[in-house]
């Protein structure tokens, strides 16, 4: 008895072609997962807290907080004079990371167009906060805050700041 008979009858061969394109469907199917995890695993980051930083060549910015603070971690670093060539440093594979602020690091990303193939990870390392200085008790202190905050809940704000640093 052989395997290698085809159907005779109309239904038999409706059968067996329904029975082909399932297989074709399954198999694709199949392989489309597996590429999909083998690809989803090449772009995950190793990089997921500051220990892992211990494994890997990390950039920074010269006289830099960022560089303070790779110090005081005892991670070893090698300091760039700019956030770009930082950036550039870390695409071309010089650096597996680049520690530094994160706003600027996504307007550098941006503008380089390298949105796909870099990534900011949502890693605060080390918070800092900004602010205008001003005389102790001046009148312009309500005002500014009132204004700020007026600005940073329109929507207007949301878009400027995806014009300018993505995501």
């Amino acid at each position: 008895m052989g395997g290698d008979k085809a159907p005779v009858t109309t239904g038999g061969r409706i059968v067996a072609l329904i029975w082909m394109f399932a297989s074709i469907i399954i198999i694709s199917s199949f392989t489309a997962a597996i590429t999909t995890a083998l690809t989803v695993n090449q772009l995950d980051s190793s990089i997921r807290e500051v220990n892992d930083l211990y494994n890997i060549r990390v950039g920074t910015v010269k006289s830099s907080a960022s560089e303070s603070y790779l110090m005081d971690k005892r991670i070893n670093y090698h300091a760039y004079s700019t956030a770009s060539d930082a950036i550039d440093a870390l695409n071309n594979g010089e650096v597996g990371a680049v520690v530094y602020d994160s706003p600027i690091i996504k307007y550098l990303i941006k503008n380089k167009d390298l949105s796909g193939k870099i990534k900011v990870l949502p890693v605060n390392l080390k918070p800092q906060y900004y602010g205008f200085a001003l005389p102790i008790q001046s009148p312009l202190r309500e005002n500014i805050n009132r204004s700020l905050l007026s600005i940073i809940n329109q929507p207007d704000w949301q878009k400027i700041t995806f014009l300018y640093l993505g995501e």
